[in-house]
C-alpha cells in the first residue's frame, strides 16, 4: 500500500480537488483522515459534504422507487444530500467515510456517481469532487474490503501513515495540552502499535484522535488522582496511562516556561528527557516575536549543556510557527553561530 504523511497528503488534495480527482483515503480510526481532508476542502475554498457510507441503504444513492401515475412508470426520489450536492452552486468535496465498513450492495450503489456522477437523472455539477475514506481490515472496525470496481473508478488509493512532526504542529496549532504534547514527542511510539485486544473487548487503543480527548480530560482539571487516572486509562488503555502518569510526576515541579521567558539567562535547566520535551513544547507554544529572543537566549545556553537535540527542536518549530521570526537577529545569529553544525546532525 502507497502511504504518505498528513500533510503531503493535504497538500495533494490541495492540487486534486480544483481538477476533480477522486482519491480514497485509508488508515487506522482516529488517524485523521477527516481532518486532512476539511482542511484542504477550506483552504481550496470548498464547502464540505459528509456522507456515512456505512449508515446508509443501497436506496440513498440511486434514490428510492416511487410509483409515477402521470406517467405510468417509476420514477426515483433521491436522498436529501444528493439533492444537495447535484444543485449545488458552490465548489463542493463530496466526502464518502467509513466506506469499508459498508456492506458491498451499497458500495456497489455509489459506483455510477464515482465514474458517470450521473444516477437517475441526477447529475453532479462539475464543481463537486469526491473523496473517499475507510479504515483497514487490520482495524478491526468491521471493514470486509472495498468492491474491486469500486477501486478501478477511483484515481489512487492512499494510506495515511502517522508522523510525528505533523501531529504534534497539529497539538500546538489547535491548543493541546503541553503535558500531552510532551509525552507523545516522548512515547510516539504508542500511537502506532497494533491493538493488542480482541475485537469483542471495550478498550479503547491510543490513537491521534485519542491525544485530543485527552486533551480535553486534562483541560478538566480534575483533582482526585484516582478518577483522573480512570479516565485517561478510559481514553487511552491501561499501559498508555501507567506510562503518561510516571511522565507527568516527573515533570512536576520543573520550571515555568514563562519564568523561562522572565529570566532565560538563570533560568533552571530541564532535567532528563522528560522535562526535556515538555518544556520544548511549552517554548514553542509561546513563539512570538515578543518572546522569541528570550526563546533564542535560554537554548543557546541548552546547546551549552548539552542539550542540543532540543535545541534544534526548540527553533526549528517555532520558526515553523511563525515564519515571521526568521527576520528577527535571534534567528540569525543562531544559524550562523550554535545552530549552523548542528542543523545539519538534527
Amino acid at each position: 500500500m502507497t502511504s504518505m504523511k498528513p500533510s503531503h497528503i493535504k497538500e495533494m488534495l490541495k492540487r486534486t480537488i480544483p481538477e476533480g480527482i477522486t482519491i480514497m483515503l485509508t488508515g487506522p480510526p482516529g488517524c485523521g483522515k477527516t481532518s486532512v481532508v476539511q482542511q484542504a476542502a477550506k483552504d481550496c475554498g470548498y464547502d464540505v459534504v459528509v456522507t456515512y457510507a456505512a449508515l446508509k441503504d443501497v436506496t440513498d444513492a440511486g434514490g428510492i422507487p416511487w410509483p409515477d401515475a402521470n406517467t405510468n412508470s417509476v420514477r426515483y426520489l433521491p436522498a436529501p444530500e444528493v439533492v444537495e450536492l447535484c444543485n449545488s452552486t458552490k465548489p463542493t468535496v463530496w466526502f464518502l467515510d467509513d466506506f469499508g465498513q459498508a456492506p458491498a450492495a451499497v458500495q456497489a450503489s455509489y459506483m455510477q456517481w464515482l465514474l458517470a456522477r450521473e444516477v437517475h437523472g441526477m447529475k453532479l455539477p462539475d464543481h463537486v469532487t469526491i473523496i473517499i475514506a475507510t479504515n483497514r481490515r487490520q482495524d478491526k472496525a468491521n471493514v470486509q474490503g472495498i468492491l474491486e470496481p469500486v477501486k478501478g473508478r477511483i484515481h489512487s488509493i492512499i494510506e495515511m501513515e502517522y508522523d510525528l512532526t505533523d501531529h504534534c504542529r497539529y497539538m500546538d496549532a489547535t491548543d493541546h495540552d503541553i503535558r500531552c504534547q510532551g509525552f507523545i514527542r516522548l512515547r510516539s511510539e504508542l500511537l502506532t502499535q497494533q491493538p493488542t485486544q480482541a475485537a469483542h473487548e471495550i478498550v479503547k487503543a491510543p490513537s491521534p484522535r485519542g491525544v485530543e480527548q485527552l486533551s480535553d480530560i486534562e483541560k478538566l482539571k480534575i483533582p482526585e488522582d484516582i478518577i483522573r487516572r480512570k479516565m485517561i486509562a478510559g481514553c487511552m488503555g491501561e499501559g498508555f496511562a501507567t506510562e503518561y502518569f510516571a511522565y507527568c510526576q516527573s515533570i512536576n515541579g520543573m520550571i515555568d516556561a514563562d519564568e523561562v521567558i522572565l529570566d532565560p539567562l538563570h533560568a533552571p535547566m530541564p532535567k532528563g528527557p522528560d522535562q526535556c520535551y515538555a518544556m520544548s513544547c511549552a517554548l514553542i507554544s509561546r513563539a512570538s516575536e515578543g518572546t522569541f529572543d528570550s526563546i533564542g537566549t535560554y537554548c543557546k545556553r541548552m546547546h551549552e549543556n548539552n542539550l542540543g537535540e532540543f535545541t534544534v527542536l526548540i527553533m526549528k518549530e517555532c520558526i515553523h510557527k511563525k515564519p515571521e521570526l526568521k527576520a528577527m537577529k535571534t534567528w540569525k545569529n543562531a544559524v550562523e553561530g550554535y545552530l549552523h553544525d548542528l542543523l545539519c546532525v538534527y
